[in-house]
């Protein structure tokens, strides 16, 4: 064998080794960056666990795998740990469903709020040159088509 084999056999060793021992060495200084569950995101992965587990369960029988009294025992069992899971589901959408019917609310109340455009009587006032509804002295767009304002003059009140 000449050196340079030997070299490059022994590099070659050296990276392999790197590389199958980088996972041991860095496992301290790793921290995860994956966000822990919701209670959430908890509950709907253990319902889908349990279903997961009633339809291997409902193969195996199928397959004849398992006895008739063994598979009605647990699928029972699987069926009632599901709907308790489901319930619970359920419960921490009516939280969730109280905090929506409170944004709702509070749209429903700025809708109902019948803002009237500010018309100035000063005389400098404006209106809009497509549609002619007043529109504020701040307004950049009409209120009413969208026309844009800020490149028009100001068509005052008092002619």
């Amino acid at each position: 064998m000449t050196i340079g084999s030997i070299l490059l056999g022994l590099a070659l060793l050296i990276v392999v080794v790197l590389i199958l021992a980088r996972p041991l060495i860095l496992h301290g200084r790793h921290k995860s960056t994956i966000a822990p569950l919701s209670t959430r995101q908890q509950l709907l992965l253990r319902k889908e666990n349990l279903l997961n587990q009633i339809r291997a369960l409902d193969f195996d029988h199928d397959t004849k795998k398992i006895p008739d009294d063994v598979y009605t025992a647990q699928r029972t069992e699987l069926v009632a740990e599901t709907a308790e899971v489901l319930k619970q589901v359920d419960t921490l959408g009516t939280e969730d469903q109280a905090i929506y019917a409170e944004i709702e609310t509070a749209v429903a109340q700025l809708r109902q709020s019948n803002h009237q455009p500010v018309v100035s009587t000063n005389g400098k006032g404006r209106f809009c040159t497509n549609c002619g509804q007043p529109i504020d002295p701040g307004d950049n767009f009409c209120t009413s088509c969208g026309q844009d304002m800020r490149k028009q003059q100001p068509v005052l009140e008092n002619r």
